[in-house]
């Protein structure tokens, strides 16, 4: 008959659990800081990873001050969130994916939060304070990723797409005559359009249709910019 589970077991199991999710997540942020495309995002994420490493090991003192080794568990909840995010890094670049990363990373942060948070609590019930300590560090730690995250979230360009989802094109062009636009194509997508400077604004021609342009230019799009209105269309 095995023994009544007590909370220093709990305690334990979930040490090891939470080292299980930061061994992941050394493994995950690297890759998912590639695919972000916005550069203080970007460098966030490689911060965090530091600080990964850095919460992994304080996992390791902890499980060795109560005589039991921190691996040995798989976390599945991590697992499963990780590879959720591993999905967003095939979407098209640019904000909307980095958005997506972002909703990815704070869904991470919340479950390590929620994780550290009660284990804390069982460090002190049962008098391991220095435990507690180490925890609560990293609690802080997490907490203070997730508002920075946040901050960023807020920022995000409400118009930005994917480049190979929105050309650039100027409502001016609707009233001009092909002779008297300027076509550049910048990498292997983004198209900008623009005036030559002897071009007659009050032209006598007709307007150009939207299908028309883009059936000049080779293009169809689901989206493209007005650079005039700032809208997507």
């Amino acid at each position: 008959m095995s023994r009544p589970m007590k909370l220093t077991d709990v305690l334990i199991d979930e040490i090891k659990d939470l080292y299980s999710a930061e061994t992941q997540l050394i493994k995950a942020l690297p890759k998912m800081a590639r695919a972000v495309s916005d550069a203080k995002l970007k460098a966030g994420i490689m911060a965090h990873w530091k600080q990964t490493k850095e919460h992994a090991s304080r996992l390791e003192q902890a499980a060795a001050m109560l005589g039991a080794a921190a691996s040995g568990r798989t976390c599945r909840a991590m697992k499963g969130l990780i590879e959720e995010g591993c999905e967003k890094i095939d979407l098209p670049e640019g904000s909307a994916r980095d958005a997506s990363l972002i909703c990815a990373a704070q869904k991470v942060q919340h479950y390590e939060i929620a994780g550290y948070g009660s284990v804390r609590a069982f460090a002190l019930q049962v008098g391991q304070h220095k435990i507690a300590t180490l925890l609560e560090m990293t609690l802080d730690e997490e907490a203070e990723t997730y508002h920075k995250l946040t901050e960023i979230a807020e920022r995000i360009d409400p118009l930005a797409e994917s480049v190979e989802a929105c050309p650039i094109i100027s409502q001016r062009f609707l009233t001009m005559q092909c002779d008297d636009i300027d076509l550049q194509l910048v990498g292997n997508s983004i198209l900008v359009v623009s005036l030559n400077e002897s071009s007659a604004i009050e032209s006598d021609e007709r307007a150009w249709t939207i299908d028309e342009i883009f059936q000049l230019l080779g293009r169809n799009p689901r989206h493209y910019l007005d650079v005039d209105s700032l809208s997507v269309k």
